[in-house]
């Protein structure tokens, strides 16, 4: 368990140094006492590398919970919690299959509820499947596996969607 703490203690501190540095970002500058207008153009070019900056900051977060998580499933269920290695095979075939069945209908909810708010139901369906391997009841791990189905179909339809359309709706285009 300690390299997970040492894991932890590097991604908050690497966390903790983007945040300051981006605070400092936001920060006027003292020195300017007036403000000068940029023109459109310039403005417009900036606004846009603020929106992709912004959009990719999630997006890098959200991908790196997935890839991260994935490795470790197979002996957190095996090593950790001694399941025999049907019920392991059991649990990752729940995932899968929960995806698949998810995959057929996903994008026509974010369609229809926005694909905002597809994002956010991936941050909880996803956090409720992270802790759910907390539990040593088969039934929650089952169904944090197809909550991890869910997120998964989520996390690869609905984000680059959004940025899409967030971008278009903003008129960012425009200034490209």
């Amino acid at each position: 368990m300690e390299l997970y703490a040492i894991y932890f203690a590097s991604l908050a501190f690497f966390n903790a140094a983007i945040a300051h540095y981006r605070q400092q970002q936001r920060k006027p500058d003292a020195s300017s006492e007036e403000t000068v207008a940029l023109p459109p153009g310039i403005a417009g070019k900036q606004e846009a590398k603020k929106f992709k900056l912004t959009y990719f900051g999630v997006y890098i977060c959200v991908m790196a919970a997935d890839w991260l998580q994935g490795p470790y499933m197979y002996t957190l269920y095996k090593d950790e919690k001694l399941l025999p290695e049907k019920v392991v095979a059991a649990l990752f075939t729940t995932g899968f299959v929960a995806a698949g069945i998810c995959a057929s209908f996903v994008g026509s909810l974010a369609d229809r509820h926005g694909r905002r708010a597809a994002c956010l139901t991936f941050c909880i369906a996803y956090s409720v499947s992270c802790l759910s391997v907390l539990s040593n009841d088969l039934t929650i791990l089952f169904a944090g596996r197809a909550l991890g189905g869910l997120s998964t179909t989520l996390l690869y339809s609905v984000f680059e969607p959004w940025m899409i359309a967030e971008y278009h709706a903003r008129e960012l285009h425009e200034s490209m």
